[in-house]
Order: structure tokens, then sequence, then C-alpha cells
């Protein structure tokens, strides 16, 4: 087991305990890495707000009007937990990183995987009939939609790419319906903070009269003026 570095030896906290990169990354390696990062959320969270239940946050002065500390605080165990809110949140940048990595690596090797196959099923001679079936519902698999765009929030980098309510996702970055399936939508937010300022390509079915369009959008998930970092509620189509 491998810990992070920078918040994992803190008295008295919680020691994150990261599982060390297996020989194949596996769909159960990468649930347990999202785990300890909701986990890390969670003490995020739940520091910020005892911080803020004593009127300080992280960037308040805890100095009086006369630049002496204040004698009304636990000066010790706020400087603690502030210090504690920044390793964590390093580390949770870094593990995001990694999952996101990992993420990418199952998506390929899947994807070899299946055209390897393809491919042997071709060269093996079998039934054209029945290749030609197996090979059309990988790629219906691959193409079909799991997410639906429900609300977009005006001047929201959503609305900014193009997205539209009723647009219906078929693939979000290297996210495709399996990876939904194998993982939960948990993987969802994970791939938008890790690519904050990056572009995603994003493709889609848009209804168009009577018919559905495929469409290609380029997505920069960002900080903005409102809530998230796409402005956008999807959801989940089964």
């Amino acid at each position: 087991m491998m810990q992070l570095p920078a918040a994992a030896y803190e008295e008295g906290y919680v020691q994150y305990q990261i599982p060390s990169r297996p020989t194949k990354i596996t769909t159960t390696f990468v649930k347990q890495l999202i785990a300890i990062k909701d986990a890390m959320e969670k003490e995020i969270r739940d520091l910020m707000l005892s911080l803020d239940k004593v009127g300080v946050g992280l960037k308040s002065s805890l100095l009086d009007e006369e630049g002496f500390p204040r004698a009304d605080l636990d000066l010790n165990d706020i400087r603690s937990k502030r210090h504690r809110i920044a390793c964590l949140q390093n580390d949770h940048i870094s593990l995001m990183n990694d999952i996101q990595n990992y993420l990418y690596e199952l998506h390929e090797e899947s994807r070899a995987t299946n055209e390897q196959k393809s491919s042997t099923t071709t060269t093996q001679n079998v039934d054209k009939s029945s290749t030609s079936m197996d090979t059309t519902n990988d790629e219906e698999e691959q193409l079909e939609p799991f997410l639906k765009v429900n609300t977009v929030s005006p001047n929201s980098p959503a609305e900014k790419a193009g997205l539209c309510p009723g647009d219906e996702i078929t693939q979000f970055g290297y996210l495709v319906k399996k990876d939904i399936k194998n993982n939960g939508l948990k993987i969802l937010p994970t791939v938008v903070q890790s690519n904050v300022n990056k572009q995603m390509k994003v493709h889609l079915l848009r209804q168009e009269g009577s018919t559905k369009v495929k469409k290609e959008l380029t997505l920069v998930p960002a900080y903005w003026s409102g809530q998230g970092l796409l402005g956008c509620h999807f959801l989940e189509i089964h």
C-alpha cells in the first residue's frame, strides 16, 4: 500500500492508504481510488464547515483590531485545519489525475481488445453474417446514448460549447456507456474536474425534426459565475 505524500502523516487525521498500481489496471482498482477520492472530498467539506461555524474560513484574519491573536478562537486548531485542507486539496488533484489516466488506460485497453477480437474473427473466416452482427453490436454499444442534457445555464461553459436541453450524449471525452455501467456516474465529475480549462470532445445525438442528427462539440470545463464547472444538468439514460 502507498500513502499520499502531503496529508497522509498528519497526526490526528485519517491516513489515506492508496493501493500501489497493479501490473494490469482493473475496474476494481479504479473504484478503490474513486472511493478514496470521495472520502477526501467529504473530509474537506467537513473541515470547511467546522471553520465556517467559528466564522473564520480559509482566509480570514486571526488577529483582532489591535493586531493581537484573537483570544476567542482556538488558533492552533484553526491553523491545523487550514493546513490539512491545503494538503488534502493538493493530494486530491494528484489522485484525480491518476484516476483520469487509469480510466483512459482501461478505455484504450477495452477498445484494443474489441479490435483484436474482430480481427481474429475475420481471420478465422467465421460466418460473415455472424461476424458482421458482432462488430455492429460493439459499435452500437459505444454509440449508445447514456446521458441526456436536462438543463443548460446561460453563459455557462456548456452553453458556450453548444449543448442544448434534450441532447443525448453518446461519448463524453473518452467515456462511453459501458464505462458508466462499470463504474457508475461518479466517474463523470472526476473526468470533468481533471479537465478544467482543457478541451473535451463530446459526441451526441440531437433531435432535428423527425430525425436524430449526430454532432461533435468541444467542451471546456471551467470556473464561471455559476455553479459547477459545466453549468448544465444531466439525466442518466438507462
